[in-house]
């Protein structure tokens, strides 16, 4: 773990390797993340394509398998406070998200944005209806609030969120650093990102864990301690018209033994890949 830790870091500090910019700040046609989107107003982006992980999250998944997958970013802002929504799942990592974020932006200036944000950082998993999980109890999704800090610095973008359980699920905590870069040529944006998190021991244990009152012949006893990831992303956006946008995305994740040794995951390969192409409505 300390490995993983120092590893990241090392990456992080050599940022002319590896860079991030997110999604949402590509291009024109890129949704913008709210605190740095001038006046009010929304945006919305519709998309359709395919996508294939090397490994499956869940029990019941397959290996590469192409899957049609839809695509839906959207945001509005007033007067400060925005709401975000972002589908995208292609770090394939079994803890954390951010699909909807609830926020206010307390500070913007021309380099720095800091936000107020609350939002589910988990959905539901492991439904009582669920043969592949007999026996394990349905985890209830959550909800988690914290800042947002977002560094703007020429074409980098650095980002730090910490995050904290409001919903009283499991009273977890969870941080993430990202850093960025995009760069264009003609009318190609490309981009590439890394990103390291940090998921609590309650946290992850929660979603991930077994408690003994759940092992059975299929899901042993299993504890889940402090859990970290970290992810490098590439990607390519191609506006074809003005309202049209193609997008390619492949990653590669890199989680932690405390994650990848849970019984409730279908596969305990550290490293996870994932690919996605979509065809993109801008609105």
């Amino acid at each position: 773990m300390g490995k993983i830790l120092k590893a990241g870091f090392v990456i992080l500090l050599l940022q002319g390797l590896v860079s991030q910019v997110m999604a949402q700040a590509l291009n024109d046609y890129t949704l913008q993340n709210s605190s740095e989107t001038a006046g009010d107003g929304g945006a919305l982006e519709l998309g359709i394509g395919f996508g294939a992980d090397s490994v499956p999250m869940y029990l019941g998944g397959h290996d590469d398998e192409l899957d049609v997958i839809g695509r839906l970013v959207a945001s509005y802002q007033w007067r400060g406070a925005f709401f975000e929504f972002d589908n995208d799942k292609s770090d394939n990592i079994p803890i954390g998200s951010e699909t909807v974020i609830l926020g206010f932006n307390a500070y913007n200036s021309q380099n720095l944005a800091l936000d107020l944000i609350v939002g589910p950082e988990h959905s539901k998993r492991y439904s009582n209806s669920d043969e592949q999980y007999a026996g394990i109890k349905e985890r209830k999704g959550d909800a988690t609030g914290g800042v947002r800090a977002t560094l703007y610095m020429g074409d980098y973008i650095g980002q730090f969120i910490a995050r904290t359980d409001l919903s009283g699920r499991h009273d977890g905590s969870s941080a993430s650093i990202l850093v960025g870069r995009n760069w264009q040529l003609s009318r190609f944006n490309f981009h590439s990102n890394f990103k390291l998190g940090f998921a609590s021991q309650k946290m992850a244990d929660f979603y991930l864990g077994v408690s003994a009152d759940e092992a059975n012949s299929t899901f042993n006893e299993y504890h889940v301690n402090d859990a970290y990831y970290s992810a490098i992303q590439l990607g390519l956006a191609y506006p074809f018209t003005k309202e049209w946008v193609l997008r390619f995305n492949t990653s590669v994740a890199y989680v932690s033994d405390e994650l990848a040794n849970s019984p409730l995951l279908a596969s305990d390969s550290n490293v996870r890949n994932s690919t996605e192409f979509t065809v993109n409505y801008v609105f």
